[in-house]
């Protein structure tokens, strides 16, 4: 009975990531059109807020667990993934969509070697599967000029410390999910987001934001679904699952929002979105070997 219910538990988690990286891969065209309303961390800050608020109806149960265990745990995750979601959406505007998701998903690396250093034996598949993974994610973004690979800007800098900081945030989420609610967790975290994107904006930015309906709409629907409904997911996912393999999953979002295009008519289909999803699912399945076949017989 136990073995069923972990399992369950193991599936749920799946598909829990599984819907955060389908939202995640449909979003980021619409992104690209609000950035035009709102300046890039105003974006980030008022949504963070609208998650927060949507958030609080459904934690209310879970504030009377909040103590200094949650704000240990909470407010320094909280800065560490406000720092990589400021990071990116400035980098953003620096530099190429292909370029910013291969090195966003240097989390595929570091996750691993944040593993090692904390001292979590790791395999050596989950560092194959890493390599594998990163070289999925190059073949299928870089579809034009390779030179592209050899210049590095600073949104490019932004955007692999955005990257870095959302390894950070993988490894130590999962340490503490455990033992925490997982809902009040996000809520901190959401609250910290807003607080620094909202006030980094006033202080690094020109403050832009649009007041036309349409415009507010769209702010709530997008923000809702990447912030507390993908967040949620995500974190649901990492409770139940390997941290290595929560990283490998997320570059998954590059390939739905590549088939998606495709589907409007504003990509076609390339051998390297073929070849590349390809290797990210081999990477995906060889971080589930435990160890290597050559070990056992030994």
């Amino acid at each position: 009975m136990g073995i069923l219910v972990t399992n369950n538990k193991k599936l749920l988690a799946y598909v829990a990531l599984i819907s955060a990286v389908v939202f995640w891969g449909i979003i980021p065209p619409f992104n690209k059109i609000m950035l035009e309303a709102y300046s890039p961390m105003i974006y980030v800050g008022a949504g963070s807020l609208v998650a927060f608020l949507a958030m609080v109806p459904m934690s209310t149960k879970s504030f009377k667990l909040l103590g200094k265990k949650y704000l240990k745990t909470a407010l320094p995750t909280g800065i560490i993934w406000a720092l990589a979601e400021i990071f990116y959406i400035i980098g953003l505007n620096y530099t190429t969509p292909a370029k910013a998701a291969l090195y966003e998903n240097c989390t595929v690396i570091v996750v691993p070697l944040l593993l090692v250093l904390m001292g979590t034996k790791q395999n050596v598949w989950k560092f194959v599967s890493a390599i594998i993974c990163f070289v999925g994610i190059g073949i299928v973004g870089f579809q034009g000029d390779p030179k592209e690979l050899f210049s590095f800007t600073i949104g490019d800098l932004l955007i692999f410390l955005a990257g870095v900081c959302y390894a950070i945030d993988i490894v130590n989420s999962k340490r503490f999910l455990d033992d925490i609610d997982a809902k009040l967790y996000m809520l901190i975290r959401l609250a910290v987001l807003a607080v620094m994107a909202t006030g980094g904006a006033f202080i690094f930015e020109v403050v832009r934001f649009s007041f036309q309906w349409w415009h507010i709409l769209l702010l709530f629907v997008f923000q809702l679904i990447a912030k507390a409904f993908c967040w949620t997911m995500r974190n649901y996912g990492l409770k139940h699952l390997d941290a290595n393999i929560c990283s490998l999953m997320m570059p998954f979002s590059a390939i739905i929002a590549g088939v998606i295009s495709i589907c409007m008519g504003m990509d076609m289909l390339t051998w390297q979105l073929i070849v590349g999803t390809i290797l990210i699912f081999v990477a995906l399945f060889m971080s589930e070997i435990e160890k290597p076949k050559m070990l056992k017989n030994k």
